[in-house]
């Protein structure tokens, strides 16, 4: 690589991994929470836990918010070097999975009216999970012969609580496997992983990857 060829070059940063979720109306930070992944499914955090004490994220976000016009869900995620700055490296502008540590029915009443909201309490417990996707990547880990990682995965899921399942509602969780299946038949069929099959309408791929992926006559 080799310098004016229009090639932009990050500085490799080297720290712990956090993540944001803020609301946000007319760039009022409503609330803001913070947490790290325990257990990845590729680079989607599908175990996580709430982190209370990153001061520096904190403060990145609130300087950042408060410049913005923008109202809703505004995501970041960081590296906190061993300085304990924080390096914002990717902005998404929607909901992530931190909206399962606030409570719901704040969380739903904020979302309503923004402009008489101050904050939003957090769900008792610091650790959520999908955890059907957290078993599946035990298994995987197993399968692999990776018995250390396969033996974490699991103790991580037996301390964190399921934001799909639901005593009160369980046809989400129990539905879950049927309504994935357009996910799922092509990470079976197709030498995908389940990743890649999520991202198939907004991801590129390189073209063998695309030969390898479609079905014949497919675009």
């Amino acid at each position: 690589m080799s310098p004016g060829n229009g090639t932009l070059v990050q500085r490799f940063i080297e720290g712990e991994h956090l993540s944001s979720l803020s609301l946000l109306d007319r760039g009022r930070e409503i609330a803001t929470v913070v947490y790290r992944g325990t257990v990845f499914a590729g680079t989607v955090a599908i175990c996580f836990e709430r982190v209370d004490d990153a001061v520096a994220v904190h403060r990145w976000v609130s300087g950042f918010c408060e410049n913005l016009e923008y109202s809703g869900f505004i995501a970041f995620d960081f590296i906190v070097d061993e300085t304990g700055t924080a390096w914002a490296i990717e902005c998404n502008p929607r909901v992530t999975s931190g909206a399962h540590f606030f409570d719901s029915e704040s969380l739903a009443a904020a979302m309503r009216e923004p402009s008489s909201s101050s904050e939003i309490p957090f769900k008792p417990g610091r650790r959520m999970q999908w955890a059907y996707s957290t078993l599946t990547e035990a298994y995987a880990a197993l399968f692999a012969g990776r018995f250390a990682e396969f033996r974490r995965r699991l103790a991580a899921m037996f301390t964190a609580a399921d934001v799909v399942w639901s005593t009160r509602d369980p046809l989400p969780f129990l539905l879950m496997t049927p309504m994935s299946w357009e996910i799922l038949w092509p990470a079976m069929t197709r030498g995908l992983s389940l990743g890649e099959a999520t991202q198939r309408d907004i991801a590129w791929f390189s073209e063998a990857e695309t030969a390898v992926s479609q079905r014949p006559g497919e675009p």
